[in-house]
């Protein structure tokens, strides 16, 4: 086995674009499909994974989109894992260019294709928002990679101040201090 560790753990990704955008809850499906538009109009299209934190609101996106004529698949924790892999092979290999999903989506599950990262509902801590942003800007992938934020909530907004000082910076994200450093020297006891 083979163990490899970055000091780079916890960080944003310098080459991602971070935006927050403050908008309303009856406001976001006319912004993400405004973003969608966007993508695809103005940058060439791309891969896009929009992420909500429950799976209701997965399901109900879905349908929003499909009223508006978008092409997508759904992803989320409900769903047998056998029809979660056909799905996010699916997405793979570009069937479609939408994703919806859950957290279930932000952890394990590498892609290179993913151009844009949309929170829809914003995440509740920064772990979560971490992984969420580590599916765009990844090693082979497209180079122009972003993060679209909808703020809609007071209390989102201490979390979107971290969040932004951190990339600001270019530090982890408060609590997430990576615990890695050079390893220890092996001494050698002499047998006598």
């Amino acid at each position: 086995m083979v163990v490899i560790k970055s000091k780079m753990l916890h960080f944003l990704m310098p080459h991602v674009k971070q935006t927050f955008l403050k908008v309303k809850g009856a406001d976001k499906i006319l912004e993400l499909n405004q973003a969608l538009k966007l993508l695809q109009q103005d940058k060439g299209g791309g891969a896009v994974v929009v992420f909500c934190n429950k799976s209701a609101t997965v399901n109900w996106l879905g349908y929003s989109l499909e009223e508006m004529g978008v092409q997508h698949m759904r992803l989320q924790g409900e769903m047998p894992a056998v029809v979660r892999t056909g799905v996010f092979r699916s997405f793979q290999k570009g069937m479609v260019d939408v994703l919806i999903c859950t957290d279930i989506a932000s952890r394990g599950l590498d892609t290179s294709r993913v151009r844009l990262v949309v929170n829809y509902d914003f995440p509740e801590t920064h772990t979560d928002y971490i992984h969420r942003a580590g599916r765009v800007g990844r090693a082979g992938g497209v180079a122009d990679g972003e993060v679209l934020s909808f703020v809609t909530h007071l209390w989102d907004v201490e979390l979107v101040q971290k969040i932004e000082t951190a990339a600001r910076r270019r530090t982890s994200l408060p609590g997430m201090e990576s615990d890695i450093r050079e390893p220890k020297p092996k001494v050698v006891e002499a047998e006598g």
